[in-house]
């Protein structure tokens, strides 16, 4: 038996053990093309060494030295699909896009059932903003392999880009059948918080943490979830469980100034917020919270500067109504109350702005607190829960939790996702 005899023997056999084994997908459906069309032609079988090379200086960031490597390699084999989608791979960390683009559309004029290349190209569209395009390729992508579960955690995550959570909570959903991928599952977190599923969100990330108790990340954003619970003294030990792996992590020393705050440990929050800001300080909520320690303290003209701040960076409406609170404190109350009627009139659909209003007409025994709080309890339903523990409301005396400010910071999105 010859050569191409038994190279078309060896293809044949190997699909029908991928299949055995249950590999589906292009690589499968392109080798049963070849073995089924194969001919009398010359066979020679690609020499990846430079697919290799290209592959192993592209994780090393030496991205033109990777491309001069997969471009050798497509000098030789210029009908190798794999060769274009990597080459497409590395224009893409180049942020070379349209090359990227047209990289993959050779790939998929050579192979048009090559999942790998509709999925990259979903991620170029989604880098470029184009939602619709990202979508259409990663369904694209499922169409020629319905296990490719990593389409499904893209579309996810598109759709939560959009805030259609409901959406990217099913996508999530239909990658997890296929793994329970720590990545995965915190994106599901993320979007059950979006959808107020606290209880599930929480039981997401304990699951988590049981298979990485040295995760910080997690176990603070757990810390999060817990401090909008009203379970205060959970959250600060997740937080303190945190701090003890990495001390100098920012979203968790935020997070336990903002719980100590919530406890009314002014003097001790005040040092969480002031290490948070040292290694953040383009952070406008730690600002606007550290200005209602300052105001919980009777230092109104810190928190006065600290609202600045906050401005500054760009929470104008949020530290505009912050800023009427201190200066009824400070018996400034014609300013204040001009001030809280600007800011609601300006931005009449955020729930911070509202509850922060219904807080300067209670210090002050004016009317129209109920409605107020009805309204941000409307926008944010959670705020219920929070204003039973609110001095404002129960004593009228002391500052104390401002409106839910803060979700956990995000983790980044589509990093370094493509797929060889």
């Amino acid at each position: 038996m010859n050569k191409k005899v038994w190279f078309s023997v060896g293809i044949f056999l190997l699909v029908v053990v991928s299949m055995h084994l249950g590999a589906k997908g292009a690589y499968t459906q392109v080798m049963i093309k070849r073995a089924l069309e194969f001919d009398n032609s010359a066979v020679e079988e690609p020499d990846y060494t430079l697919y290799k090379k290209a592959i192993g200086l592209s994780a090393e960031k030496k991205y033109d030295d990777a491309l001069a490597a997969i471009t050798e390699g497509l000098e030789k084999y210029p009908d190798n699909s794999l060769f274009w989608n990597t080459k497409g791979n590395i224009f893409f960390r180049m942020s070379k896009f349209d090359d990227a683009l047209a990289a993959y559309d050779k790939s998929l004029v050579l192979a048009p059932d090559y999942a790998l290349a509709w999925y990259n190209k979903g991620v170029i569209y989604n880098q470029l903003g184009k939602d619709d395009d990202a979508l259409s390729a990663f369904d694209e992508a499922l169409k020629q392999d319905r296990t490719f579960w990593r389409a499904n955690l893209a579309k996810g995550m598109v759709y939560e880009k959009q805030e259609k959570y409901d959406r990217a909570l099913e996508e999530y959903n239909i990658a997890a059948g296929y793994g329970q991928f720590n990545f995965l599952l915190k994106r599901k977190t993320i979007v059950l918080e979006k959808l107020n599923k606290l209880d599930d969100a929480v039981a997401v990330c304990e699951k988590i943490i049981e298979q990485d108790q040295f995760d910080y990340e997690t176990i603070t954003q757990l810390g999060y979830l817990l401090r909008r619970k009203i379970s205060f003294d959970a959250a600060q030990a997740r937080f303190e469980e945190a701090l003890k792996i990495r001390p100098d992590y920012y979203p968790a020393l935020h997070g336990m100034g903002i719980t100590l705050f919530c406890k009314h440990n002014y003097e001790d929050a005040l040092l969480y917020l002031e290490r948070a800001i040292a290694l953040f300080p383009d952070n406008g909520y730690t600002w606007i919270y550290l200005g209602r320690v300052h105001v919980g303290r009777g230092a109104y003209e810190n928190a006065l500067e600290s609202f600045k701040k906050a401005r500054m960076i760009g929470l104008e409406k949020l530290a505009d109504a912050c800023t009427a609170l201190a200066l009824v404190y400070l018996g400034k109350t014609d300013e204040a109350v001009s001030l809280s009627d600007s800011t609601v009139a300006d931005d009449p659909d955020d729930a911070q702005v509202w509850y922060v209003r219904a807080q300067v007409l209670s210090v002050l025994q004016r009317d129209g607190v109920s409605s107020a709080l009805k309204r941000a309890m409307a926008l944010d339903d959670t705020l219920g829960e929070v204003s039973l523990t609110d001095p404002v409301f129960t004593q009228g005396k002391e500052e104390t939790i401002p409106a839910e400010a803060d979700a956990f910071p995000g983790l980044s999105d589509f990093t370094d996702v493509l797929s060889e």
